[in-house]
């Protein structure tokens, strides 16, 4: 509610449609779900074009460098939580080792 009406609006100040601690927890799901997001495609895609749209800078990757190795192990690493149960360090860990063992048997480009 803070980002859309202001620090000293009358509905932040006085809570009128959210408690200050909603809002707070709100913004940082929001923060991680944006990062959560840059990071896989910043991990899927090797090149963005950029484009400018009313005043916006939009990313768009390059289809033709998507990482085919990556792209199982990020849609995995998807899907865990949700098929699996398991939280977000059991998925980060597993993601991580799988990403070291196809890293080691196909080799890096690092």
């Amino acid at each position: 509610m803070w980002l859309l009406t202001g620090r000293d609006s009358v509905y932040t100040q006085e809570s009128l449609f959210f408690s200050k601690a909603a809002v707070v927890t709100f913004g940082g799901a929001v923060t991680v779900l944006h990062l959560s997001i840059w990071f896989a495609l910043y991990t899927l895609f090797g090149t963005f074009h950029e484009h400018h749209l009313l005043g916006a800078r939009l990313l768009v990757p390059d289809r033709f460098t998507l990482d085919i190795t990556a792209s199982p192990i990020v849609a995995g690493a998807f899907i865990a939580p949700f098929v699996f149960k398991r939280g977000m360090i059991v998925t980060l860990v597993v993601s991580a080792i799988v990403g070291m063992a196809t890293n080691s048997v196909i080799g890096g480009n690092g």
